[in-house]
């Protein structure tokens, strides 16, 4: 799964790197923008904020970070969540095989919210809440401003540590394309389970209301 960095205006000193990656990025919804490293084209999946993304640095201090390595470590994050807390991942899809990636896959993209063009931020940025099932009020993607982001500021001046890599070029691509999914629907509506002739449910006939409750997986 191919993942682009994208970056909040506003959230970093205005002298930062991150603010001429700012000015001379792509602008998309919300406030936020597409930097110039960061992946682009049809391959492209999904989106995760990659820019002045707090770090840890061995070893044991933190850095301001600047990649879709960051980007790709939020998806990383949420996957782990969602393959351990999402119903689907305790039925069905518990297997580990190409079925269950391609269900993980489908719920991070048609769960997230698009942003921007599809090639320059894929399906979007992941939104947890709807991939993992809780299903809540709509909230905006810019996050309001708080008392941290001072100090957030005179962190990035002091550290000078600051990973920019916006002039490096990508010697080497490899070839790949977007990660293909089977889709399904994401909540589907109960099934309701009725033994044959109105007779009791023997063991065959509970075995098939478990599998259709993703209660078994039919052994």
């Amino acid at each position: 799964m191919a993942v682009g960095a994208i970056g909040q205006t506003g959230s970093y000193p205005e002298d930062s790197p991150q603010a001429f990656q700012a000015a001379a990025a792509v602008a998309v919804a919300g406030g936020l923008f597409v930097p110039l490293f960061s992946c682009r084209g049809p391959e492209l999946d999904l989106c995760a904020p990659g820019v002045a993304v707090i770090a840890c640095q061995s070893p044991d201090g933190y850095a301001i970070c600047d990649g879709t390595s960051l980007a790709a470590a939020h998806v990383t994050a949420l996957a782990v969540l969602i393959l351990a807390h999402h119903s689907d991942f305790k039925g069905g899809f518990a297997r580990r095989d190409f079925q269950r990636v391609e269900r993980l896959f489908q719920i991070l993209k048609d769960t997230a919210q698009p942003i921007g063009h599809p090639w320059q931020t894929g399906a979007g940025l992941p939104d947890a809440t709807r991939a993992l099932g809780v299903w809540c009020e709509q909230r905006p993607l810019v996050a309001p401003l708080n008392a941290g982001l001072g100090e957030m500021r005179s962190a990035i001046r002091q550290l000078n540590r600051i990973h920019f890599g916006a002039g490096e070029a990508n010697t080497f691509e490899p070839p790949r394309g977007p990660a293909n999914v089977t889709h399904l629907p994401l909540n589907p509506i109960p099934l309701r389970f009725q033994a044959e002739s109105g007779a009791k449910a023997g063991v065959h006939d509970l075995k098939a209301a478990m599998m259709l409750a993703g209660l078994s997986d039919g052994r």
